[in-house]
């Protein structure tokens, strides 16, 4: 099955520019590009990211790489739990019922937790598959949409240049989404830019969770596809953001 021949890509209803391309072969689409700094800050009032102008940390060859607007760049310095908390209140907010529940709960606000402070959710989250809210991809989705249908080392191509940012060609910054080619399946920086988390928990490792693709800083190698990182659930880092996924209608 192609593109072509599956259901047009929509847009996030909060953010007209970021859209959810439909995955041949699945009933699900997954965004376009990594979640934008500013479709986070419109669902949760606040931009987290190490990698935006207001930094003072920056000196001026690192502002000139950063270019004159950072809105457009993925969000980033954020933990799996602000990812998880992020969707479901995403979720509330375009009348989608959430996939993430604590303790029964769906409204993050009862989750007693506080983004971007490096905690944790004390108790488990789990994951409702058959709702029709926004989630986290899993480890074996996220592999899939990266393949785009193909069997590259990257998420489109062989040459990493063409369709991600890492440390031969970053500067060591993030960079605005969708700059580099896309893949078959039409998503971009799914190799390189930022790492984005996955719900797939870490075996033997208490809360740990698995984070795909490389980012700006990462050797090539980190950038395939194919490569698996983790780290705590409450890890925050400038190089890891994450991406939707949402169940068609």
């Amino acid at each position: 099955m192609t593109r072509d021949e599956i259901e047009e890509d929509v847009s996030v209803g909060l953010d007209a520019e970021s859209k959810l391309v439909a995955i041949p072969g699945t009933n699900y689409r997954m965004g376009q590009t990594p979640v934008t700094q500013r479709l986070y800050e419109k669902v949760m009032g606040e931009n987290p990211s190490y990698f935006q102008l207001s930094n003072d940390d920056f000196d001026d060859d690192e502002r000139e790489a950063l270019g004159r607007n950072t809105a457009n760049n993925p969000v980033e310095t954020v933990s799996w739990f602000d990812a998880v908390y992020f969707c479901n209140k995403l979720s509330m907010k375009e009348g989608l019922t959430p996939a993430y529940s604590v303790d029964g709960e769906t409204d993050p606000e009862y989750w007693g937790y506080t983004p971007h402070e490096g905690g944790e959710i004390e108790s488990e989250v789990e994951c409702d598959f058959d709702s029709d809210g926004y989630r986290l991809p899993t480890n074996d989705e996220w592999e899939e949409a990266a393949n785009g249908g193909g069997s590259y080392t990257y998420s489109g191509s062989d040459d990493l240049d063409e369709v991600g940012w890492y440390n031969g060609n970053s500067d060591y910054v993030t960079h605005p989404v969708a700059q580099k080619m896309a893949n078959d399946y039409g998503l971009h920086d799914m190799s390189g830019n930022v790492c984005e988390w996955v719900w797939d928990s870490v075996q033997d490792i208490p809360a740990g969770r698995y984070f795909r693709g490389g980012s700006y800083g990462s050797f090539a190698g980190y950038c395939e596809v194919s490569y698996l990182c983790n780290g705590g659930a409450d890890y925050q880092n400038g190089g890891i953001g994450f991406r939707l996924l949402r169940p068609m209608d």
